[in-house]
């Protein structure tokens, strides 16, 4: 019992296919060593620095799987990597993030070091959901594959979240307008509504509307 056990919680990974990764932490460039993870989305890579048990990496599969069924992108090409790192290579508090100009999704390790989100999710749309940030994260990844599909690739990232407020303001507006409290979605969207960052209030509305 206990040899299949090991074998079980074994960290898998796809032969032995490795990658490095860059990333800005306050203004200084770190590289990050990473393997190819043995996952059925194919494109999931686990940092140096990470040790995650099978049974662990097998949920996150089918956690990413399911969002991505969620937004009807079962059979999408142009998913984003997705690299697990350790919480210092990650920005304060946040669990997950994704870059558009790299196309990468960056998981926070700390993701699978509780059985319970929701604390680590408090700010958020559902956060007794498991799926809420992932799925958060991929909406922005669902933008990003829209727009390079009309413009090609994304060169500016600010000029990126211009044209995605552009869209997403009218939206938000029209959801006021309709007697909808922004409040009532998450701390974080009526934040970021006083921010005037539409595209994650409606990200979190559409979390909310999903998972709700």
């Amino acid at each position: 019992m206990k040899t299949d056990e090991q074998k079980y919680y074994r960290p898998v990974f796809k032969e032995d296919i490795s990658k490095t990764f860059e990333r800005k932490i306050e203004g200084k460039t770190i590289t990050i060593d990473t393997h190819k993870a043995n996952t059925l989305c194919d494109n999931v890579y686990i940092s140096d620095k990470v040790k995650l048990k099978r049974k662990e990496l097998h949920n996150f599969d089918m956690q990413v799987r399911k969002a991505f069924d969620m937004l009807g992108e079962v059979e999408t090409s142009g998913k984003p990597e997705i690299c697990i790192i350790p919480p210092e290579e990650m920005r304060v508090n946040a669990i997950a993030s994704y870059m558009p100009m790299q196309n990468i999704l960056n998981v926070n390790s700390a993701y699978f070091s509780t059985s319970d989100l929701s604390g680590l999710q408090e700010n958020l749309a559902c956060p007794q959901d498991g799926l809420s940030t992932i799925l958060h994260e991929l909406i922005h990844w669902q933008d990003a594959k829209n727009y390079r599909a009309k413009f090609g690739s994304i060169n500016d990232y600010f000029e990126y979240c211009d044209y995605l407020n552009k869209i997403y303001a009218p939206k938000v507006e029209k959801l006021i307008n309709n007697g909808y409290n922004i409040e009532d979605i998450s701390e974080y969207a009526f934040e970021c509504l006083k921010d005037k960052a539409m595209d994650e209030v409606y990200n979190e509305y559409r979390v909310s509307k999903l998972l709700g």
